[in-house]
């Protein structure tokens, strides 16, 4: 009976079929159960099929727990159900429906942010420009901005003359040809592109209308307006719509997102909404849920009347350190005590702060002292040497037109076709193909080694097509470290140990695939998901403390969180402290690292900090001064500096 592990609001949501349904939601209310159960219900009571819901969510390890609380709830059908991020439902329809927007329907690729820069490059230095003065990056970040909202290449000159604009615009424009070359789509391609099939095709929007027959979006408040056009033409005509989100942790201004557009826009839209409320927070303490709501107080768009049942809990701790490096001491050293002492799980202890460049001196003290730890986003998993060459492999079984991958790997491991063999085959083309690869086999001005070298190549990526027919992803991994011999020319690097732990690990990563239908699809899902990632955070064990960003950690929770860095100009950040948005999203994002705690809270901050070399002082956040005396016990650092 869903009445004996629901409470009536979350009962409410759950079973409403009036119509769109607006869920506010405050942290630790129980959403995610929320939407899971929603999605049984629907199902299970025939009001749609399990092959018609689609869950969005915000990342894709909220989809992983979502659909494995599904496999309980409906373990008939729970592989049926399309949960994911918008991006990876992007990249299935964009793949299903490549041919309509020029492109090959077999092995789409999606470019990240490197290979990006990459051709972005190539075309810069094929126009002629000044690289200095067009920098990839530069470049890179004005085209993303026009994408999320929604401007093509033909459209991004708005005021002709302009020579900034119009040489941009000029980048943009070869940029995507050379991506439509290559088969491929970028990061904010696959929101652009999926929003102009739609609108450009009614026949096919009706079609994806009558796939997508219920919608449940997570964190609705974190949609960029893009994302929403999106959600917009898939529902306003069946109205089969829920929005799960709450307004104290919009967190992504920044990245477009804008709390007060969406909900306008989604109550002007969907004027009939349901809003139901969910005020019970079932994870933290009162005293941790009295914190929390005191610094979200000044908020204008928030929610109210938070409470729980749960414990008064122990007094949160205010720690006031002399300098960054006794912040980190401290909170090494306490957590080490929390773990032998306390028997609190190391990764049930989180560290957090607002920069990444904080993470560094954390790291740094916390291996000195021995205490384990896993550092999200810095990882960078699949920057790494070896693993980015397993992919291009990877990518080339998926899609033979893929140029950037092509070029890494040529000469990958060595087979004598370097830098000056490659650009004799391109000629005058800007990029090496699999064409050109098949016409220097037989080119005179080669050696007769290159043209041998060029053969055994072309022959090892016709087995790796094939290959990928027939093999689960970890036995295609496997398989490419044998045939292109890259096993055997690891076996020669000083750090083959650790580089084949790496390879172990992205084969684990790809055995998640393993239950696709089609096992061409798995491989394409597989590397769009890659694509997508944010920093391989994903594929780090948590062994340890977790040592994070305030943003990495949002939808996650611990029973202890350090909260650092608590100083004025630092958190809140110098930046936001001008701009009365950018302030309130930093107050929003001190509510969610409070909020990720439920039992043992810290806050601390240290009186002088050293930034690029220069020590500085700051004043306690002003975070700190709005939370009630009564639930904080202040502390100073006790420990030995001869550790």
């Amino acid at each position: 009976m869903m009445s004996e592990v629901l409470t009536p609001r979350q009962l409410e949501a759950v079973t409403y079929t009036g119509g769109p349904l607006l869920v506010i939601a405050g942290a630790g209310s129980g959403k995610t159960r929320v939407l899971t159960y929603r999605v049984a219900f629907l199902v299970k009571k025939g009001i749609t099929s399990p092959r018609t819901v689609a869950a969005v969510t915000f990342t894709r390890k909220a989809a992983r727990e979502m659909r494995e609380r599904l496999r309980s709830l409906l373990p008939d059908c729970a592989e049926d159900l399309m949960i994911g991020t918008i991006h990876g439902i992007c990249y299935w329809l964009l793949r299903s429906e490549a041919d309509k927007l020029g492109y090959k329907l077999n092995g789409l690729s999606v470019y990240d942010q490197t290979d990006s820069l990459r051709l972005l490059r190539e075309v810069i230095e094929r126009e002629g420009l000044s690289e200095r003065r067009w920098e990839p990056g530069f470049v890179w970040a004005h085209i993303q901005r026009a994408k999320d909202r929604l401007i093509g290449p033909e459209s991004f000159v708005r005021i002709p003359g302009n020579i900034v604009e119009e040489t941009i615009g000029r980048i943009y424009s070869l940029y995507q040809e050379r991506l439509r070359q290559a088969n491929a789509v970028d990061y904010a391609d696959l929101i652009r592109l999926a929003v102009a099939l739609l609108k450009g095709d009614r026949e096919t929007l009706e079609y994806y209308r009558h796939i997508f027959d219920h919608v449940l979006v997570d964190e609705f408040q974190d949609l960029s307006n893009a994302q929403y056009e999106l959600i917009k033409l898939l529902t306003e005509q069946h109205r089969h719509i829920t929005c799960v989100g709450s307004p104290t942790q919009a967190i992504y201004g920044w990245r477009g997102a804008d709390l007060r557009v969406m909900l306008k826009r989604f109550l002007q839209d969907f004027p009939e909404t349901k809003v139901v409320e969910l005020n019970q927070n079932f994870r933290s303490t009162k005293r941790i849920l009295a914190a929390a709501q005191a610094v979200a107080a000044s908020l204008t768009l928030r929610e109210r009347n938070l409470w729980t049942s749960n414990e008064e809990g122990l007094p949160i701790a205010l720690v006031s350190c002399m300098t960054d490096r006794d912040e980190a001491l401290f909170v090494a050293q306490e957590a080490r005590r929390l773990h032998e002492e306390e028997g609190i799980p190391y990764p049930e202890i989180a560290v957090l702060y607002r920069t990444r460049a904080q993470g560094r001196l954390m790291e740094q003290i916390f291996m000195h002292l021995g205490v384990p730890y896993t550092l999200v986003g810095e990882f960078r998993f699949f920057k790494r040497r070896e693993i980015q060459d397993i992919l291009a492999y990877l990518r080339l079984a998926h899609n033979a037109y893929d140029t950037v991958a092509l070029e890494r790997v040529v000469n990958r491991p060595p087979r004598g076709l370097g830098r000056a063999t490659v650009e004799k085959i391109k000629g005058r083309e800007p990029a090496l193909t699999m064409y050109a690869l098949s016409e220097a086999e037989h080119r005179e001005d080669l050696k007769p080694q290159a043209r041998q070298a060029i053969s055994d190549f072309l022959q090892t990526l016709a087995d790796l097509y094939t290959a990928r027919e027939t093999m689960a992803l970890p036995e295609l991994i496997d398989y490419i470290l044998e045939r292109t011999g890259y096993d055997a020319w690891l076996e020669k690097d000083p750090e083959v140990r650790a580089r084949r732990q790496n390879i172990a690990a992205l084969k684990a990563l790809a055995a998640r695939y393993e239950g696709a239908d089609a096992l061409a699809d798995a491989l394409g899902q597989f590397l769009a998901d890659i694509a997508t990632s944010r920093e391989g955070d994903e594929v780090a064990a948590e062994r340890g403390v977790i040592l994070s960003t305030v943003h990495q950690a949002k939808g996650l929770e611990f029973e202890a969180v350090f909260v650092t860095g608590l100083e004025d100009g630092l958190f809140p950040h110098a930046k936001s402290m001008r701009e009365q948005g950018s302030a309130e999203e930093e107050r929003r994002l001190c509510y969610v690292a409070i909020t990720r705690a439920r039992k043992r809270l810290y806050l601390v901050y240290a009186q002088s900090r050293q930034i690029w070399g220069e020590v500085r002082e700051y004043p306690p956040s002003r975070f700190l001064a709005d939370i009630p005396p009564e639930v904080v016990e202040r502390r100073t650092p006790n420990f030995k500096h001869a550790e």
